[in-house]
Order: C-alpha cells, then sequence, then structure tokens
C-alpha cells in the first residue's frame, strides 16, 4: 500500500511539473492585428529603429511610444496603406519573418522564477485555498 502511495505522489509531481512547463506565460509577448485604429495615451516620445538594416521591410515599419518609463507600446505600420495594422504588446520587436511570424525580446524585470510561477499554479489550483508568502519586492 505505501508502494502504491510513493508511486502516486511521484506522479503527481510529475504531472504538476509538465502542467507548469506546458502553461502559457500570462505576460508573454502578444502580436494582435488590428481592424481599427487602437485608442493610444498621449506618448511623449514616439521614435522607430531607423538604424535597422532593414527598417521598412515589406512596406511595413515598428513604431514606438512611451508614455511612461514603464508603459511603452509598439505598434506595425504599414506604408503602403498609412494606416497601423498590428500592436505588439509586453515585448520589443527584432524581427518579422513572415506575415504570421515575430521575434521579439522582453525585458528580463518581466521574468518569473520557476519557484514563483509553481505557487501560482498552486495558489489557482486550489482556488485560493492554499497561500504563499512572498518576500516584499522593492527597486533595488
Amino acid at each position: 500500500m505505501k508502494r502504491v502511495l510513493s508511486i502516486g505522489a511521484v506522479l503527481a509531481v510529475a504531472i504538476l511539473f509538465l502542467v507548469l512547463l506546458r502553461l502559457t506565460e500570462s505576460n508573454a509577448p502578444q502580436f494582435k492585428r488590428l481592424q481599427t485604429p487602437p485608442f493610444v495615451q498621449p506618448s511623449n516620445h514616439v521614435s522607430f529603429d531607423f538604424l535597422s538594416p532593414r527598417p521598412f521591410e515589406g512596406g511595413e515599419l515598428w513604431i514606438h511610444a512611451t508614455s511612461s518609463r514603464t508603459n511603452f507600446e509598439s505598434f506595425l505600420y504599414d506604408l503602403n496603406r498609412r494606416k497601423v495594422v498590428g500592436q505588439l504588446t509586453r515585448g520589443w520587436p527584432v524581427m518579422q519573418i513572415d506575415r504570421s511570424r515575430l521575434l521579439c525580446v522582453q525585458a528580463l524585470s518581466d521574468w518569473k522564477p520557476l519557484k514563483e510561477r509553481q505557487f501560482g499554479v498552486i495558489e489557482r489550483i486550489s482556488r485560493g485555498r492554499i497561500k504563499f508568502t512572498r518576500p516584499p519586492r522593492g527597486p533595488f
């Protein structure tokens, strides 16, 4: 009986670990094609990567708008149609591979350690009955 319980516990931990690996990150970069122009907050700084070897690849241009130190948005602008056709959230575009694939990067400060992700999954599975105390995060 003890052997069955220990095998069951090992299987449960292995399944939980696999579920953690398969979960999509909630703050992963995401690209959305737009049909209507987006609502954009007034920006203090608007720019594009003019030093890129191909800034106007395929007749499209990445425009970056910043309204504060932590709030930045990236828009894909079609030069031929003269309108915004997409928006990248929680990331910075590096290169558009084709119409459906985009290579982008994300700041390291947005990355969550595996332990933090595990705590979050256990709290969601238990529907708030199990809660973990976390040390306060401050600027370093």
